[in-house]
C-alpha cells in the first residue's frame, strides 16, 4: 500500500512538473540598433516581477505584478513618480492578433485568442521599454531583456547622449501644423512653394513618428497632426484646381 502511494504521489509531481508553465526571456541581448532604444520618448525601466508565473491566454491576458528598481531612461509616457508595486497586463504575443488579422484569417482568430500567456516567475529582473503612464500599463514579452551587464551598459550608451531627430522632434511638429497655414496662405500667388512646402510636410511627419515610442497609447498630438497633413492635401488639391483653371483660361476659346 505504502508502495502504491508513493507510485500515485511520483505520478502527480511529474505530471505537475510537466505541466506547469515553461516561461523564458524572448530575447536575450539587447542590440544597440534595437528601434526602442534610439527613440529617446522611449521609457527604460529596470524591474522586478513580484508574482508569477501567471497563466492566461492571447484573449484574456495575465495580469502582473512589478517593481521598478530603476529608471534608466525618463521617456514621455513616465510618471512623475512611480509607486512601489505597480500592476500591468502581460502580453506574451502582441503582433500575433494583428498578424492574424492582417493575413485576412480572421477565422482563426480564435486559435491565437486561445494560445497560452505565461508572465516571468516571480524575482525575475529585466529591463524593458514600458508605458508606465497608460491605462492599464502593459508589459510586451518582445520589449523585455534579461538583467545583465551588458544590457545596462548598452541602454545606458544610448541614453548618454539624446539623438538629433530627437532633439527636432518639437520643431518637426510645429513644421507639421503650420506649415499647411503657410502653405494654403501662398498657394494662389506663388502655388510652386505651396506644394513644395504641402510635399516637405510628408518625410518631416514620418521623421517625427520614427521618435515616438511604441508604448504610446493615446496621442493628443496626433488631432493637430491630422489637421495639418488634412491641410497638405487640401494644399494640393487647390493647386491642381488653379493650375487647370489657369490653363483653361489662358487656352483661346474656352471662356
Amino acid at each position: 500500500m505504502l508502495r502504491l502511494t508513493c507510485l500515485v504521489f511520483s505520478i502527480l509531481v511529474s505530471v505537475a512538473l510537466h505541466a506547469s508553465p515553461n516561461w523564458q526571456f524572448e530575447r536575450q541581448d539587447l542590440p544597440a540598433s534595437e528601434p526602442e532604444l534610439l527613440r529617446w520618448a522611449t521609457t527604460i525601466l529596470r524591474i522586478e516581477f513580484i508574482n508569477g508565473p501567471v497563466v492566461g491566454t492571447n484573449g484574456e491576458p495575465p495580469t502582473v505584478t512589478f517593481r521598478v528598481l530603476e529608471v534608466l531612461r525618463r521617456g514621455d509616457d513616465l510618471l512623475a513618480e512611480t509607486p512601489g508595486d505597480l500592476v500591468a497586463i502581460w502580453l506574451s504575443d502582441p503582433a500575433g492578433g494583428d498578424n492574424w488579422k492582417a493575413h485576412s484569417v480572421k477565422d482563426t482568430l480564435h486559435i491565437w485568442k486561445a494560445k497560452p500567456s505565461v508572465s516571468p516567475p516571480a524575482g525575475t529582473k529585466a529591463l524593458i521599454f514600458a508605458n508606465i503612464g497608460g491605462s492599464p500599463t502593459m508589459l510586451r514579452s518582445d520589449d523585455l531583456f534579461p538583467d545583465t551587464d551588458a544590457n545596462r551598459q548598452t541602454v545606458l550608451a544610448g541614453a548618454a547622449k539624446e539623438p538629433l531627430l530627437s532633439r527636432l522632434r518639437g520643431a518637426m511638429f510645429v513644421a507639421i501644423v503650420f506649415c499647411p497655414l503657410v502653405a494654403l496662405g501662398l498657394v494662389y500667388a506663388y502655388p510652386r512653394s505651396a506644394v513644395t512646402l504641402a510635399l516637405a510636410i510628408w518625410p518631416i511627419y514620418w521623421a517625427y513618428e520614427s521618435q515616438i515610442p511604441n508604448s504610446a497609447q493615446f496621442r493628443i498630438d496626433m488631432i493637430p497632426i491630422l489637421a495639418g497633413m488634412v491641410g497638405s492635401g487640401l494644399v494640393l488639391l487647390l493647386a491642381g484646381l488653379l493650375a487647370f483653371w489657369r490653363n483653361r483660361k489662358a487656352t483661346p476659346g474656352t471662356d
